[in-house]
Formats: C-alpha cells, structure tokens, sequence
C-alpha cells in the first residue's frame, strides 16, 4: 500500500506497465521496424501469432488478472456491509462495463444490425470474470474458493481437447461462438463474413479463472507470511503454470 494506505501500489505499477507495453513500447517498436527492420524474434513478440506464446499475448489477460486483484479491495468491504450492498454493486459494475464494452468494439452507436456485437471486448471479458468472482467470493468453502480457478480452466481443457482441433477455425471455442453468432447475426454480418480468431462465449471460462487467480494472489498477499515467502510463492505458481501450459502445447 502507499503511504496514505488508499492503494496498491504494486497494481497500479502493473497497470501502468501494461497500458505503456500496449500504447507506447510496442507502438514505437512497429514504428521503427518500418524504416529499420527489427530482428524476427523481437517482431515475433508484438504479434498474436495463431501457435506460441507471446509478449502481446499477456497484455489482454493481465488486463483481467488484475481486475482479480483489485477486487478483494473493493468488493470485501460492501460483502461485509450485506448481500443487497454487494450485489447492488457488482451487477451495477457488470452493466456498465458490458454497455461501455457495447460502445467501444460492439458499434452499438451505429444502430447497424450487420455491424452490432453483443460479446467481443476486452470490457466485456471484465464484466464476466467480475461477475463470476464475485460469486465464488460468496462461497463459504475456502477450498471450493482456490478450487474453482482450476476447475474452471480444466472444463475449458477438456472441452478444447474433445470438442476439435487445434487450428484457428477447427478449435471447439470457435465452433461455439461460431454457432451462437450464426443464431443471432442476421445474414450478411460482418462476423460471418469475416470470422475472427478471438472467441468469447466458451472462453468466459478462462475470463473467469484468470480473473480467479488474480483474486487469489491478493489473498495471499494479505496473509501474515513474509514478504520473501509471499514472493517466493507468487513465482513459484506462476512458474508451474509456465511449465504446465508449455507442457501440455510443445
């Protein structure tokens, strides 16, 4: 916390990193590659390739882990002062990110059938994992608490590994938003004419773990260990999750 005991500074120097990868560093990085070409593996980094893991593949998911941070902070106190003040709040929070997330990347100002997107922003990937946190935070369980992170990610797992196949259109979270945006878009949509390789509709499974985990490791920075034992556990489950995510797609 700072000194005034308000924030935490750790998140806000997170945040800050981020938003400076995304708008700036990156930015100026494609900037420079245009007149002088940058090495492969440096470009290789600031893309969303379709297999690997990137630099520019953290920046959304830290977007999201990070709201899971925040939110013992600010949803702890009003889950004290009663179920009606905490749900008044979250479904309030929910909405506006997911209308905002509308006006952003959705086109809802176009008032264009062909053009509108219910589901496809970073806001509204907030708005889930916010949602769903907030309800394993009402779990009385601890361990249903820590559980439901691994849970969540391990249905996603198995329902990628049955469900399809690994490539950009065969994949079964593609086939689900597919399917959905076949049942709602009329004829014509531009995401039916142009399919995207994001997904979000069988995704908000990992929204929602990866904003889980973000939950969690500000429990455990609350805890009376050390902070020596407290980092050396943050880089210990990060590292295993490295290890384990690498494993599993060589």
């Amino acid at each position: 916390m700072d000194k005034r005991g308000s924030r935490l500074f750790s998140l806000d120097l997170l945040r800050g990193l981020d938003m400076m990868f995304l708008t700036v560093v990156a930015p100026l990085l494609w900037a420079v590659h245009a007149i002088w070409p940058l090495p492969g593996w440096l470009t290789w980094q600031l893309d969303h390739p379709w297999e690997g893991f990137t630099c520019w593949d953290i920046i959304m998911p830290l977007f999201i882990f990070m709201c899971g941070a925040a939110i013992p902070f600010a949803l702890g106190r009003r889950l004290k002062e009663g179920k009606g003040v905490f749900w008044k709040h979250v479904l309030w929070r929910v909405l506006m990110l997911w209308f905002l997330g509308l006006l952003v990347q959705g086109h809802l100002a176009e008032f264009d059938p062909l053009t509108f997107d219910p589901f496809s922003n970073t806001l509204q990937s907030i708005a889930v994992g916010y949602l769903v946190t907030a309800v394993v935070m009402c779990i009385p369980s601890r361990a249903v608490r820590i559980a439901a992170p691994v849970a969540l990610a391990l249905v996603y797992t198995v329902l990628l590994c049955v469900g399809g196949d690994y490539s950009q259109f065969g994949n079964f979270a593609y086939k689900v938003d597919r399917a959905i945006q076949e049942a709602i878009f009329p004829a014509g949509h531009e995401r039916l004419v142009t399919p995207s390789f994001y997904t979000w509709y069988l995704t908000s499974l990992m929204f929602a773990a990866m904003t889980l985990c973000g939950y969690h490791a500000t429990q455990l920075l609350r805890t009376a260990w050390t902070k020596r034992t407290k980092a050396l556990a943050l880089f210990g489950y990060a590292a295993g999750l490295l290890a384990l995510g690498f494993g599993v797609s060589p």
